[in-house]
């Protein structure tokens, strides 16, 4: 019982870190301010975790000390730039309220919420069962916790378990060493599926949709049998999703920080699954048709370096083993 109250305090020290980062930036609009303050937050987690493997010390109370420092750092550049504020949450509830006047919406909306508590309530209570999440995401996950480092695996039996990219598990563990328990790794699903979501909200709106049809494709979006289901597992690929979804949202603004953040989602995504580099053609596509030269070149120019950031651990398996691929 410690042990997951501890995970619930480190997860909102997380959060809020990621929040304050966030507002640090002064972006514009709660989509925006969301997708930023996830991406913010699993990149704290990586590095984190990263960082804790080169010493083999992955363990409950180096990431909470860890955890600890990363808050105290953001509060203390919150304070630094003036404490700037994130989106008023009374002004988003005010919103809603005005956009829930539309009836087929309240329709959606209703059905989209009985199926989120749904969706929870079996990642919460119900343990993951696909041949993938037992074999693969959490065997490795497991296997990490037991030798207190993101590493390779001594006799592993699955190519998959060292050769796949270790960003899509990485939450994993941590909910895994400090919470003790494996009942929790499905929150890391859970969170990409509401992200995707929200992302798909924020594109729509940053192409000139109006709010209601923005949100109801959203909300269409969450209900897609193939997301669902997949919302309340161990698979990666709503994390994967996320951050792509979350690289083209920011891809088509126009400040500078949002291209940074663009290519941090390309950098984890490329850090999630190996297929990452299928998307770069669509993506690229939306940049050259979407944006003026200029950024489109900047987009470019980042998302190279992104690529190369994600890429790490091919460097890991050439070493390993020679190849890009155990």
């Amino acid at each position: 019982m410690i042990a997951v109250l501890e995970l619930a305090i480190t997860a909102a020290a997380i959060a809020l870190s990621a929040g304050l980062a966030a507002a640090s930036l002064r972006l514009r609009g709660a989509a925006a301010y969301v997708l930023a303050s996830y991406v913010i937050a699993y990149a704290e987690i990586v590095i984190v975790t990263a960082a804790l493997s080169v010493p083999h010390h992955v363990g409950r109370w180096e990431i909470i000390v860890a955890v600890a420092t990363l808050l105290a750092t953001s509060i203390g550049a919150w304070i630094f730039v003036e404490r700037p504020r994130g989106p008023s949450p009374a002004q988003i509830v005010r919103t809603i309220a005005t956009l829930m006047r539309d009836r087929p919406l309240v329709v959606l909306a209703s059905g989209a919420a009985l199926a989120f508590i749904y969706i929870t309530a079996l990642a919460l209570f119900t343990p993951p069962n696909s041949v993938d999440a037992l074999w693969y995401h959490l065997a490795r996950a497991a296997f990490w916790r037991q030798q207190h480092a993101v590493a390779y695996i001594p006799a592993a039996n699955d190519a998959r378990l060292n050769g796949s990219p270790p960003v899509g598990e990485m939450p994993v563990l941590y909910t895994m060493v400090v919470g003790g328990t494996d009942r929790f790794v499905t929150m890391v699903a859970l969170a990409g599926y509401v992200a995707i979501t929200v992302g798909v909200y924020g594109i729509a709106r940053r192409l000139a949709v109006d709010r209601r049809e923005a949100l109801f494709a959203a909300f269409a979006f969450a209900m897609l049998p193939v997301v669902a289901l997949q919302a309340s597992g161990a698979l990666n690929d709503l994390v994967i999703g996320s951050f792509l979804v979350i690289c083209v949202y920011f891809c088509l603004g126009h400040r500078n920080v949002e291209a940074v953040l663009a290519g941090l989602s390309m950098a984890l995504a490329f850090g999630t699954k190996a297929y990452a580099p299928l998307a770069l053609p669509i993506i690229a596509l939306i940049v050259v048709l979407g944006t003026p030269r200029s950024r489109a070149i900047k987009l470019g120019t980042i998302g190279v370096v992104a690529v190369v950031i994600g890429s790490i651990w091919n460097i890991v398996n050439l070493v390993k083993t020679g190849s890009k691929v155990a």
